[in-house]
């Protein structure tokens, strides 16, 4: 046992309780009402911002289909939030892009910018953030022994909760199933393609909870070679601190900006459209009934391309009874906001 290595998965288990979109609608319209009967003002910006979007989605239409409305009374969810991060125990995805410099209020001095660049400090922690290449090498060692979704879900079963998301695919773009589409998944892993989706699926079932899977639209391994990482993925950066942070590499060292070609820039796009696409129709056509699919964040492929990846009537198509998120297409059954 000396030698073996253990994974706890990080579970973020978030313990994230879901609350559903009609609660926090009524939370929202009453906050909204006080904020504006006590001050006058208008509603803070979350507030507002989810107000928006819901009449969006109201516009759009909720799934009228009978499988569908279990949702507005399920109350409680849990979300399982993890990937070959767990390795290391640290965050998921975004550790390698700088989140807490791109947040950062206080203007930065030029020595310190210079610094946090030579010392790949982009989280200002005081020592390097792990790399892009570093991150996704985790996934060579990921081996979670001790996933046991049977166990997870049978005590949130007793707990109270009535559904479950599983992230099955983060922005960093490995995939907990033994995709066809993309080589960064579980075949290539510790795991030796072993599909955790399946079981979690089945423990799901087997239980009695609803069964929701995360996908992530951005994918940063798909699309490694076409964007910076840090410096200028949400912009910003260069316009705050205009040639202070340099675009990087997969190991987060300056390197001259690439630019690519109308053709690669092309190709990449349909190659991007097909990947997604393909990762999205396994996931709903290999296991089953899939109660919500929680999208999170569009692909990087370039102009408003959500429906030509995956048209929102196609998700209808293959699952009829599926509640979606509107973080995708900018439309859905439900609106999150961070």
């Amino acid at each position: 046992m000396k030698n073996k290595k253990v994974f706890y998965p990080i579970l973020g288990i978030f313990a994230a309780i879901f609350f559903q979109s009609l609660e926090i609608a009524r939370a929202a319209e009453t906050a909204s009402r006080n904020s504006q009967a006590d001050t006058n003002a208008p509603p803070d910006h979350t507030t507002a911002r989810f107000l928006k979007e819901r009449e969006i989605n109201r516009k759009f239409g909720h799934n009228q289909h009978p499988d569908a409305q279990w949702f507005p009374d399920a109350v409680l969810g849990l979300f399982l939030h993890w990937d070959q991060s767990s390795v290391r125990a640290i965050g998921i995805s975004n550790v390698i892009h700088g989140g807490i410099l791109r947040r950062q209020k206080t203007k930065l001095s030029p020595e310190e910018c210079a610094r946090i660049v030579r010392e790949k400090d982009y989280n200002l922690t005081g020592k390097p953030v792990i790399t892009p290449n570093e991150y996704w090498g985790l996934a060579k060692e990921f081996n979670p022994t001790n996933y046991h979704p049977e166990v997870w879900l049978k005590k949130a079963k007793d707990a109270g909760f009535n559904y479950a998301v599983m992230t099955v695919k983060h922005h960093g773009g490995f995939c907990m199933w033994p995709s066809a589409f993309g080589e960064f998944n579980t075949k290539n892993s510790g795991m030796k393609g072993r599909d955790l989706v399946k079981e979690y699926v089945e423990a799901c079932r087997a239980v009695g909870l609803k069964v929701g899977i995360y996908f992530s639209g951005p994918d940063y391994y798909l699309n490694r070679d076409y964007h910076a990482f840090v410096a200028n993925l949400f912009t910003g950066l260069d316009k705050d601190y205009p040639g202070q942070f340099p675009d990087l590499d997969l190991d987060l060292n300056p390197r001259p900006r690439v630019i690519h070609t109308p053709e690669q820039l092309a190709a990449h796009k349909e190659y991007l459209v097909k990947m997604i696409r393909g990762q999205l129709e396994e996931l709903l056509t290999h296991y089953g009934k899939i109660d919500v699919l929680w999208l999170d964040g569009t692909p990087q492929s370039g102009g408003d391309t959500s429906d030509r990846v995956m048209p929102f009537e196609r998700i209808r198509e293959l699952q009829p009874g599926i509640i979606v998120t509107d973080r995708f297409h900018k439309h859905g059954d439900f609106t999150s906001v961070e």
